[in-house]
């Protein structure tokens, strides 16, 4: 329960799973009472609660972290867990990565685009070498007739 709101009933709940339940369901009820919610119903945090479960003692739940800490202090840490999963930002890629692993993946990613020395268009690594080769428009090639001079494409 992140952050936890009650519920006219009295009963409290996780916002985020009961304004999802709000808004899928055309009659949403409590899912302890059965008392009606309602779909106008603003849900505030319980502040009471939200402090009790702020104090408890938690540890990350990514495989291979060692961190420990206080249940308000998880949403920082997870902003900055090398172990969090994030997908890579590479346009096309999507890979999850490991966001002490991400520096690597960029590196090697097939879907990073590389600015093109000759023509300056940004291009993917996948592509670089075909486009190197032989789409280059601004790419220099030697005189056919071996006289040793650079020409463009």
């Amino acid at each position: 329960m992140v952050k936890p709101v009650t519920l006219a009933c009295g009963h409290s709940g996780c916002r985020h799973c009961l304004a999802t339940l709000v808004g899928i369901e055309t009659f949403p009820k409590c899912p302890l009472c059965k008392a009606p919610i309602g779909t106008d119903v603003t849900l505030h945090v319980n502040v009471a609660l939200d402090d009790i479960i702020g104090d408890f003692n938690v540890k990350c739940n990514k495989s291979g972290c060692l961190w420990k800490g206080k249940f308000h202090e998880h949403e920082q840490h997870l902003k900055r867990c090398g172990k969090f999963q994030t997908a890579c930002a590479n346009d096309g890629c999507g890979e999850m990565v490991a966001r002490e692993r991400m520096a690597a993946h960029t590196a090697q990613c097939a879907k990073h685009k590389l600015p093109c020395q000759q023509c300056g268009r940004k291009i993917t690594r996948e592509s670089f070498e075909e486009h190197t080769a032989s789409l280059c428009s601004n790419k220099r090639v030697l005189c056919p007739l071996s006289c040793g001079t650079s020409l463009p494409r």
